[in-house]
C-alpha cells in the first residue's frame, strides 16, 4: 500500500487473484460462475477527489439485480484493495461471426478483412501478418479457424476469404492452417480446472496470395486517424470485418474472465486478458461485435496492444499482444506491397 493508503497495481493484482480463488471456494458464488459472475480484473478508478485514482478490483456481473443479490457476498474491500462490482450485461462470447460474411472481398488482401475455414458460415478477422524467412503467415483468433467452433461442412485446412456481395457467393483460398492453440473448457458453475491464456491461429499464406497482400504501417495508419491531442495513454483503435474502424479505451487489465460457448453448458476461462469499452458512452456505440475476432487493437503509438477474442454487449475481451508475440516467435510485418 502507498502512504496514502491506496493500493499499487501489484498489490491490487495479487489481491484480485486471491479474491477470485476465494469466490471459487464460496459455494453460493461458485455456482454462479460463468452465468452471473463473469470474472475479475484490475483498473484505476477515479475517486473524484483532487484527481486521485486508486487501483481497484472489478467484479463483472450480469445485471444490477445480480449486484443487489450478491451484495452480502462481495465485500467492499479485499486484502486492503477496493472492490467494485461492474455490470457487464450478457455473458461474454467468442466474437466469431455467425452466418455468411456480407463484407466485400479485399483486393489486395489487407488486415481487417474477413476470413474463415472453407465450408464454414462462421467468420472472423485477419488480424495481422508475420514472417519467418521466406514464409508469410496470417494470424487471427484461434476459434476462428478451430473446426470445433467454425464447424465447416468438410475436413479442411483451407482458409478462405468469402463474400456474398452483389448476391453472388465468392470464395478463394488464401492460406492453409498451420497451427491452432487448444482451449480447455469448464462447466458453468464449476471452479475452472484450467485457465487459458492464449487463443490464436496461424495460417501459411499461399504462393499466389503472397503477391496480393498489402500492408503499410497499419498500426500507424489507424492511430493517425485521431488527432494526437485527443489520444490518451489508454486509448486504442482497431479495424474489424464486422464493425470496421472503431475507437475504445482500456478498462481492465490482467482480467480473469469467462467466455461462454453458445448452446452449451461450457465456458472458457482466460487469465491476463484486457477488457475494452468504446470511447463514447453512447449506448449505440460498440468497440467490437461478432465477426471481429482476430482484430488487433493498436495503441496511440501505432503498436499492437491486444487481439480481440470475445464480446459482451458494448465491451470486448482481448489477449495481450506480448503473450501472442511470445507464442509466435516471429516478427510483425508492417510493410508489404501488392505486386
Amino acid at each position: 500500500m502507498t502512504r496514502s493508503g491506496m493500493a499499487h497495481f501489484g498489490t491490487a493484482d495479487a489481491a484480485k487473484s486471491q479474491f477470485f480463488a476465494s469466490m471459487c471456494q464460496n459455494k453460493k458464488l461458485q455456482s454462479r460462475l460463468g452465468t452471473d459472475i463473469f470474472g475479475v480484473g484490475v483498473r484505476r478508478q477515479d475517486l473524484g477527489i483532487e484527481d486521485r485514482k486508486e487501483w481497484t478490483i472489478s467484479v463483472y456481473l450480469r445485471s444490477a439485480e445480480v449486484v443487489k443479490e450478491l451484495d452480502d457476498e462481495i465485500p467492499n474491500r479485499f486484502g486492503g484493495v477496493r472492490v467494485s462490482p461492474q455490470v457487464m450485461g450478457r455473458s461474454p462470447r467468442f466474437a466469431i461471426g455467425q452466418g455468411p460474411c456480407r463484407g466485400r472481398i479485399f483486393d489486395p488482401i489487407k488486415p481487417g478483412c474477413s476470413i474463415s475455414l472453407k465450408g464454414s458460415d462462421r467468420s472472423g478477422t485477419l488480424g495481422c501478418l508475420v514472417g519467418n524467412g521466406e514464409s508469410l503467415y496470417m494470424v487471427t483468433a484461434g476459434h476462428v479457424l478451430n473446426p470445433h467452433f467454425a464447424q465447416p461442412d468438410e475436413d479442411t485446412t483451407d482458409v478462405v476469404q468469402s463474400s456474398s456481395e452483389y448476391k453472388q457467393d465468392r470464395s478463394r483460398t488464401i492460406a492453409y492452417v498451420n497451427r491452432v492453440t487448444a482451449l480447455q473448457s469448464t462447466q458453468l458453475g464449476d471452479e475452472p480446472a484450467q485457465v487459458n491464456d492464449i487463443d490464436i491461429a496461424v495460417a501459411e499464406v499461399t504462393q499466389d496470395t503472397k503477391w496480393n497482400l498489402h500492408v503499410h504501417g497499419i498500426g500507424r495508419q489507424i492511430s493517425g486517424a485521431i488527432a494526437a491531442e485527443t489520444v490518451g495513454r489508454s486509448r486504442v483503435k482497431k479495424y474489424g470485418q464486422s464493425t470496421g474502424y472503431s475507437e475504445g479505451m482500456v478498462y481492465d487489465r490482467n482480467t480473469i474472465i469467462s467466455i461462454k460457448e453458445p448452446g452449451t453448458n461450457e465456458c472458457y476461462w482466460f487469465q491476463n486478458a484486457i477488457v475494452f469499452f468504446p470511447k463514447s458512452r453512447e449506448r449505440s456505440e460498440f468497440f467490437a461485435k461478432p465477426g471481429d475476432s482476430g482484430a488487433i487493437a493498436w495503441n496511440s503509438q501505432g503498436k499492437p496492444l491486444a487481439m480481440i477474442i470475445g464480446v459482451s454487449d458494448r465491451s470486448a475481451v482481448a489477449i495481450p499482444w506480448q503473450r501472442i508475440q511470445d507464442e509466435l516467435g516471429m516478427g510483425l510485418l508492417e510493410h508489404i506491397r501488392a505486386q
